[in-house]
């Protein structure tokens, strides 16, 4: 690819750029037997982490989720020690 392929595509994604780089996913959906924890405190936009803790007997099968590319946060789920996913 040349620069100017380059440039032209950053030229036509600049505005969808800018609006994903804006997006603000805000409070979390609830998490049943646990709690989500934002690993910068005053991020919530697009790409933040947030950690999954899971209260005691309790375990996810990720640990973390991210403000995602609609606005909205991704989910996990808290199960009892043995339960599958």
């Amino acid at each position: 690819m040349k620069i100017t392929d380059l440039c032209h595509i950053i030229l036509l994604n600049k505005d969808f750029l800018f609006y994903i780089l804006l997006l603000d996913c805000g409070t979390f959906p609830t998490l049943d037997n646990g709690v989500y924890v934002l690993v910068n405190s005053s991020n919530t936009t697009y790409g933040a982490p947030a950690s999954v803790q899971c209260n005691t007997g309790y375990n996810s099968s990720i640990d973390a989720i991210t403000c995602t590319e609609n606005g909205t946060w991704s989910t996990t789920q808290c199960l009892a020690v043995g339960e599958c996913f």
